[in-house]
């Protein structure tokens, strides 16, 4: 009987950092939809908080990993950064943050809290207007758990800095793939959420749909 060779191997998801422009903050302003759609733009362009900085327990996390990849989103670069990594090693749209939809109303107005629900209810529900469907989202989510998986398996500890929506997608793709969910402190900037396997010296068969 062949012997099996284990070697243990993290997947580590981190939401980014802060922004310059922090939609929580804005929560109260009072907007039309088409408004909302020029806030939700000028966010997926913004960079981090000028005075942002990464807690240490996501520092130490990162010490401990051989790879980093990131979204292109210029907060989660900015975030690789932050954390001291001086190169990335796989920066991909694949992980770009799924999008949030909005409609082009001008005729009311209700807060920016308020039509992030609404819009993303009905996203959920098959609303997609200026965003990407909900199918593609998830094949994308797809695409990127097995991109990590391959990264691991080829090279050691995985970090993605991404985005909340698209990590917890692909994060349901690991742990229906039997990759363990072993620690998570939340959704906040900085949260992170480790996912570990084993990594047989047999070939991996690709992940489940």
């Amino acid at each position: 009987m062949a012997l099996l060779v284990f070697e243990l191997m993290k997947i580590i998801l981190v939401r980014h950092g802060r922004p310059e422009i922090d939609l929580t903050a804005l929560n109260k302003d009072w907007v039309t939809a088409n408004e909302f759609g020029q806030v939700v733009s000028a966010y997926q362009q913004s960079d981090l908080a000028d005075d942002e900085q990464p807690p240490a327990d996501v520092v130490q996390v990162a010490a401990t990993c051989q790879v980093f990849v990131s979204s292109t989103l210029r907060r989660a670069v900015s975030s690789c950064e932050a954390l001291g990594v001086s190169k990335v090693s796989h920066a991909d749209p694949v992980f770009d943050e799924a999008s949030m939809p909005f409609a082009n109303w001008k005729f009311v107005r209700l807060p920016i809290g308020v039509w992030s629900v609404l819009f993303r209810i009905g996203w959920m529900m098959g609303f997609h207007q200026n965003a990407e469907r909900v199918r593609d989202i998830g094949n994308r989510a797809h695409k990127a758990a097995q991109s990590l998986v391959d990264q691991a398996q080829q090279h050691g500890d995985v970090m993605l800095i991404g985005h909340g929506i698209i990590n917890r997608m692909i994060a349901n793709h690991l742990a229906n793939n039997h990759w363990r969910m072993m620690s998570s402190n939340g959704d906040d900037y900085w949260s992170f959420t480790v996912y570990e396997d084993h990594l047989s010296t047999q070939d991996e068969a690709p992940l489940r749909l």
